[in-house]
């Protein structure tokens, strides 16, 4: 592990866990290096990243106003403790290696944690990155969060939790035990920190100010969704399997793991019209239907009987979710 040591006294660390990131972090960088609040320390944890070399490179003109450690690609639970551990201040900030906070981001943060006496806070967040066809909204246009954040809101969706708009009391991270290791890569150990805080009882809020961009990336015609779909299923069954649960958070588990396996099956349905295959699609929606009856999915259903080489084309030519938008709005009578 290589440590480089900032001479100060920090009210916040900024904790950027990076891997493969070398073509982003220097953007990351100088967003934090822009802010109007300037009492911080910046902990970059290369967990392992396979462009070392170029990383470092990067690197090199910011390596007196950083911390640098490196270790053993661990994931980025372990590679956020890390950072957490060598850290000098009350407050943690997070921010991933590829997004970027607005010059106020800091400011306005510690302004609210304060005011509001919370634990944790997050915030709103534009989203970007070279998506095709991608009509950019807000994080919280995406993912909505509505009044209080509750063990129960979290699990039903209501309150989203944004990492990289997400800064919080150190001393509430270290009683909670931190990320969890353990967790592989497919469940969300972000999602099992703030639930696990909840449980403990911490006052956490939200600002719908938009103060960052977050960044998505292309990963795939289908797959990337299919992937989020099965993310989603894992966290709500590793919630259910890890923690003691009241009777509404059980309640609340139950159809959220009922939706959860029903998005799968729609996911999967989608790759397979990628792929042609039709009949297989048409049984997967099918499926998805009887579980949760909708008009698109008749209709969906219908056009793959109909015509599935023009449903095939429509997915050809739009990202999935467009081509859903327009099915689920067409008019019928």
């Amino acid at each position: 592990m290589e440590r480089r040591s900032v001479e100060s006294f920090p009210e916040v660390s900024i904790v950027i866990p990076v891997y493969n990131s070398a073509d982003f972090i220097a953007g990351t960088l100088d967003s934090v290096l822009r802010q109007t609040f300037k009492n911080y320390e910046i902990i970059v944890v290369n967990d392992g990243s396979t462009d070392t070399e170029k990383l470092e490179r990067v690197l090199e003109p910011y390596m007196d106003k950083i911390i640098y450690i490196k270790q053993k690609n661990r994931g980025a639970a372990s590679a956020r403790n890390t950072a957490i551990k060598n850290s000098k201040s009350g407050y943690i900030a997070f921010l991933d290696s590829d997004d970027i906070w607005f010059p106020e981001y800091l400011e306005w943060q510690m302004k609210f944690i304060k005011e509001r006496n919370y634990d944790l806070v997050y915030c709103d967040a534009m989203l970007f990155g070279n998506l095709k066809n991608k009509k950019f909204r807000t994080y919280m246009q995406e993912c909505p969060s509505e009044g209080e954040v509750t063990t129960e809101s979290l699990l039903s969706g209501r309150v989203n939790l944004i990492t990289s708009g997400t800064l919080a009391k150190k001393n509430v991270l270290v009683k909670a035990g931190l990320f969890d290791e353990n967790l592989t890569s497919a469940f969300p150990e972000d999602f099992d920190l703030w639930f696990r805080l909840l449980k403990q009882g911490a006052k956490i809020g939200y600002q719908k100010k938009v103060l960052l961009k977050y960044r998505m990336r292309e990963t795939g015609l289908t797959g990337s969704e299919l992937q989020k779909a099965k993310r989603s299923l894992k966290s709500f069954e590793m919630i259910a399997s890890k923690y003691e649960l009241s009777s509404e958070e059980k309640r609340i588990l139950i159809e959220q793991i009922s939706r959860a396996k029903n998005e799968v099956t729609i996911q999967r349905a989608k790759i397979q019209i990628v792929k042609e295959n039709f009949s297989r699609a048409q049984k997967l929606l099918t499926k998805a239907h009887l579980k949760s009856p909708k008009l698109k999915f008749a209709v969906l259903i219908a056009l793959l009987q109909i015509s599935p080489k023009f449903v095939f084309r429509a997915f050809r030519k739009f990202r999935p979710a467009e081509f859903a938008s327009i099915i689920s709005n067409l008019h019928l009578y």
